[in-house]
């Protein structure tokens, strides 16, 4: 098989080298995010540190990865007493749409999003190349619309989740348009069923900045929770 350098006629730089190592280093503090709340500012706030790291030098990315295990391991627990739920979807932008939970009382406490948790849950092994490394990582990933599975474990996968994290509904972050999440979408709603769990559907729009829709359903969710 020949190179893909030689293919691209070009070596890659340092920075896209670095990529695997940089991800594996900054699993621990995406993935421990869901220790604290996460209800408005401060999920929005680990999702900014999320992906401020992807452009951070390997030094500079170490130390601050160090520094929030640190400051994340000497936090109290917090004990929300309203509504909790899991997030699922490609991405829950803008920033507004996040606050709409903490308005309505309820706590984000974990995500499956592809643009947050799901880039860090599989550990990327060490194959060969940086883009072996980042191909293997790919093959290894369960419970994603756009990765292929016989039989979907998204479903039982976010369940599972949310029961570990007390939480009492699903939340589905349903990109408009988006073909492979409406296709899941059926499947985590009726796992969410059977588990007694409820589901919300909430669609994303990055075309407009109205959210009153999303804050209706985010309001009669809570309140229907009860």
């Amino acid at each position: 098989m020949p190179d893909f350098n030689d293919i691209r006629g070009a070596h890659y730089d340092d920075p896209f080298n670095k990529i695997p190592e940089l991800a594996n280093i900054s699993r621990p503090v995406v993935l421990q995010k869901g220790l604290v709340y996460l209800g408005g500012k401060l999920f929005v706030e680990a999702v900014f540190l999320a992906k401020y790291f992807q452009k951070m030098e390997k030094g500079e990315h170490t130390e601050k990865v160090k520094e929030l295990l640190s400051a994340l391991e000497g936090l109290p627990k917090y004990e929300h007493k309203g509504k909790k739920v899991i997030l699922t979807g490609i991405t829950a932008e803008p920033d507004e749409f996040l606050e709409l939970f903490t308005e309505c009382g309820i706590a984000v406490v974990g995500d499956d999003l592809a643009q947050e948790s799901r880039l860090y849950r599989t550990a990327i092994p060490k194959r060969g190349t940086a883009l072996e490394d980042l191909a293997g990582q790919w093959f290894e990933r369960k419970g994603c619309s756009m990765v292929h599975e016989v039989e979907s474990t998204r479903g039982s996968m976010l369940v599972e989740m949310a029961q570990a994290a007390g939480a009492q509904g699903i939340v589905v972050c349903l990109m408009r348009f988006c073909d492979v999440e409406e296709y899941d979408y059926p499947m985590i709603a009726q796992s969410a069923k059977e588990a007694g769990l409820r589901c919300l559907c909430l669609e994303i729009d990055q075309s407009t900045q109205n959210n009153e829709q999303s804050h209706t359903k985010i309001q009669s969710f809570a309140e229907m929770a009860e």
